[in-house]
């Protein structure tokens, strides 16, 4: 786990920067933050538009090889969505 500051209410291209230079092998990467950068994130990654309220996850797939690939012209899937209203 890293924590890094410069994602605290960070942009969606200053996320995807962080997460090519800092992925490495990873096979997953997750990120915790804010919005609306996330939310823009999702959208940008994926053309799906969502609100994420506090605790939701997002699950992408990304046509990648590695994370120094990633830049806001990748154009991954939306898999699924979970907010904490659909888990009462």
């Amino acid at each position: 786990i890293d924590f890094l500051d410069e994602l605290y209410l960070a942009e969606p291209g200053a996320i995807i920067q962080t997460i090519g230079k800092r992925g490495g092998a990873a096979m997953r990467v997750m990120v915790v933050g804010h919005n609306p950068g996330l939310e823009g994130l999702v959208t940008s990654l994926t053309g799906a538009r969502t609100d994420l309220p506090t605790t939701a996850l997002v699950e992408c797939t990304l046509p990648i090889d590695d994370w120094g690939e990633l830049d806001l012209d990748t154009a991954g899937q939306l898999r699924s969505i979970f907010r904490p209203k659909d888990e009462r």
